[in-house]
């Protein structure tokens, strides 16, 4: 989270046990962050689901360093979701801040006590999606690039500790809309040795994936893995 942006969101979960998965399904807990003291927010927002757009509305929210009681939200239909950020507080976009600090599928979830006790909440009342005709009109933040969200740390191979070496691997990561890690390849290696490894690291780190009109599209960019001799 970038704690300058002031707002975002933590985590999202299904309402109670049911046939829906983490990310698919039409109801869905949303968890709101905020890096200030407890205060209570007004705001939109927008849910990037099966290729769609939509609004959601929550109104006197409480929200803190904390985890705080969620915002109930139902989709129209069965979908995936892409990702959960906050468009709005009160009538002021929150931009590129609001993108970047989204929820994605990508994001691992919670333990799973701490997990069941998210998605048992007790639900005041929902709050519908409706979708965004015009996204494209409606997005304040046309253009956010791709970036990594969690680097995993490379193991230097045994072979290249004995040697004494270091080096590096350009991977291209290709990830999906919902930020997930859909395909790796190597670029370019200073040493066959460090190869594997460098794909590891590339399928297990937690990347956001580019997001053009407030929609997340499939990325692509060169992620490099550097390893350091011991």
């Amino acid at each position: 989270m970038r704690p300058e942006c002031g707002i975002g969101v933590r985590e999202v979960v299904p309402i109670g046990p049911g046939p829906q998965t983490r990310s698919t399904g039409t109801q869905f807990f949303v968890y709101l962050w905020s890096p200030q003291p407890a205060h209570t927010v007004s705001g939109t927002l927008w849910i990037n689901a099966s290729g769609v757009a939509y609004h959601a509305a929550f109104t006197g929210v409480r929200v803190s360093p904390s985890r705080e009681k969620p915002v109930a939200i139902r989709l129209p239909a069965e979908a995936s979701l892409e990702d959960v950020f906050v468009d709005t507080l009160g009538d002021v976009s929150t931009g590129a801040c609001g993108v970047a600090n989204a929820w994605t599928p990508a994001i691992p979830p919670p333990a799973d006590p701490e997990l069941k006790n998210l998605e048992t909440q007790a639900v005041d009342s929902l709050v519908d999606s409706r979708m965004i005709a015009d996204a494209i009109h409606a997005c304040h933040a046309p253009d956010v690039p791709g970036f990594v969200i969690s680097a995993v740390e490379p193991e230097v191979p045994k072979a290249a500790i004995a040697a004494h070496i270091e080096g590096s691997v350009d991977v291209l990561v290709v990830l999906r809309p919902d930020s997930t890690v859909r395909a790796v390849s190597v670029l370019k290696s200073s040493d066959p040795m460090f190869r594997d490894e460098a794909l590891r690291v590339a399928r297990t780190t937690i990347f956001r994936t580019e997001v053009h009109a407030c929609q997340p599209a499939i990325g692509r960019f060169t992620f490099n893995v550097h390893f350091v001799k011991e």
